[in-house]
C-alpha cells in the first residue's frame, strides 16, 4: 500500500482504509505468481489524517517546508486463492521517493474499471449490475489504469533498511531492478514465516544517502495484520474445491484470526474488512453483477457476516450445482492501518497491510 501524506488539517473524516474495490483491470494477481483467480486490492490511495477519535491528532502548527516532498511507499500483502489453499501473492517491501518524480496517488479510476457499489454502513450489502452492451463499448474506448503490482521508488537508504517487531526483526535488502528504480525487499516471503501481528520501527541506519540525510528510526511505523483464516466454508462445505450456495436459503460466512493481534482502535490502530460475491459467465459479453458487503466491525478474534435469501436472490442463479452458466468469485480483505507518524523531513504518513483469501463457488436455485 502507498503510503499516506498528511498535513496538518484536523477537519479530515474518518480513514477509508476500504475506499473502492475495482474491476479486473485493476487487480494486483498474476498468473506467474501460480494465481487462478482475479484480485482486488483494499485501496487506501483517498485517505486522509485520521479522525482524533481513531489516532493522535496531527498537530495545527506543523511546520512543513513545500520544498520537501518526500514519500514512503510500504507494501505488505498476502493473497491467498482457492479458500486458503494456494498463495497467489505475498510481498514485504519499502521504497522512498520524491513525490515530483512519481507523483501523488493516482485519481480515482473511470467507471468502467471501478464498477463496484459498496454499502454506507458496516452490516450491509449493496449490489451492482452493469449492462453488457454498455460496458463492453466502455472497454473498447478506454484505457485501463496502471498495474500497480510493485512498488518501487528513486531514492537511495543503502544496501539494507531493518524493521524491528517485539518478537522479529526483519532486513529489507535493496534491489534495482532499473537504473533509478530502488526498492527493498524482505529475501524469501512465505505464508509459514509471514510477521503477522507486529507493530515495527522503521531503522534506516543508512540515511537517504543522496540527500544527505542522517540515518533514523521511528517507532510504531508499520503494522502488519494478524492473519486472516477463513472458518466457513470449511473444507468439508465444499464440492470440488468450490462453495455451493443455495440461494432461498441464504449464507453464513466465519472467520477468524490467528496469533498475534498488533493492536485495536484503542492503540489508534484502524481496521476494516470487505467481502465480495462477483457473478462470472464464461465468455463473451455479459452483464456485470456483483455483491458487496461489509461487515460489522470484529471486537474479537472471530467475525461472521450473514447474507439472507432475498439479498442473494439480488444475483442470478443457476438452476443447480454444476450445469452454469454462472461461477462465482468469493473474497474476503482484511486491511490494518498504523497511525500516522512523523518522518524526518516533517512530513506525516500511514502504512498498512492487507490480506484477501479467495475461493470459487455456485449460487444455485436448487439443491
Amino acid at each position: 500500500m502507498d503510503a499516506t501524506f498528511l498535513k496538518a488539517n484536523p477537519s479530515h473524516g474518518r480513514i477509508a482504509l476500504i475506499a473502492r474495490l475495482a474491476l479486473s483491470m485493476m487487480v494486483v494477481g498474476e498468473p506467474a505468481c501460480g494465481s487462478d483467480v482475479d484480485f482486488v486490492a483494499l485501496d487506501n490511495g483517498e485517505t486522509g489524517p485520521a479522525a482524533e477519535d481513531e489516532t493522535p491528532p496531527v498537530p495545527d502548527d506543523l511546520s512543513l517546508d513545500p520544498n520537501i516532498s518526500l514519500g514512503v511507499r510500504f507494501d505488505a500483502t498476502i493473497q491467498l486463492s482457492r479458500w486458503g489453499n494456494r498463495v497467489g501473492r505475498c510481498t514485504l517491501s519499502l521504497a522512498f521517493t520524491r513525490l515530483e518524480e512519481t507523483g501523488p496517488p493516482p485519481p480515482p479510476a473511470p467507471e468502467l474499471w471501478e464498477p463496484m457499489r459498496f454499502p454506507d454502513q458496516a452490516g450491509t450489502c449493496a449490489v451492482t449490475k452493469r449492462n453488457p452492451v454498455e460496458m463492453q463499448r466502455r472497454m473498447n474506448e478506454a484505457s485501463p489504469p496502471p498495474d500497480n503490482w510493485f512498488i518501487e521508488g528513486t531514492l537511495d537508504a543503502g544496501d539494507y533498511v531493518y524493521l524491528h517487531g517485539k518478537h522479529i526483526s526483519i532486513e529489507l535488502e535493496r534491489r534495482e531492478d532499473d537504473p533509478g528504480r530502488i526498492h527493498y525487499d524482505i529475501a524469501d516471503c512465505d505464508l509459514e514465516t509471514y510477521p503477522f501481528g507486529e507493530r515495527f520501527d522503521l531503522d534506516v541506519p543508512e540515511g537517504l544517502v543522496e540527500l544527505d540525510q542522517d540515518p533514523f528510526l521511528i517507532e510504531d511505523a508499520l503494522v502488519v495484520g494478524p492473519e486472516l483464516i477463513v472458518e466457513s466454508p470449511a473444507d468439508d462445505d465444499l464440492d470440488e474445491g468450490r462453495w455451493i450456495i443455495p440461494q432461498d436459503e441464504g449464507v453464513e460466512m466465519r472467520w477468524s484470526f490467528a496469533g498475534l493481534r498488533p493492536g485495536g482502535v484503542e492503540d489508534g490502530l484502524a481496521h476494516r474488512m470487505a467481502i465480495t460475491f462477483r457473478n462470472n459467465i464464461k465468455g463473451g459479453v455479459q452483464e456485470f453483477q456483483a455483491l458487496a458487503c461489509l461487515p460489522d466491525p470484529v471486537s474479537g478474534d472471530e467475525g461472521t457476516l450473514s447474507i439472507d435469501g432475498a439479498t442473494l436472490r439480488q444475483l442470478n442463479a443457476n438452476a443447480a450445482a454444476g450445469v452454469g452458466p454462472y461461477d462465482l468469485l468469493i473474497q474476503i480483505d482484511s486491511a490494518w492501518m498504523a497511525p500516522p507518524v512523523e518522518m524526518p523531513w516533517g512530513r506525516y504518513v500511514q502504512l498498512g497491510s492487507q490480506m484477501s483469501i479467495s475461493g470459487r463457488g455456485e449460487l444455485v436455485r436448487r439443491w
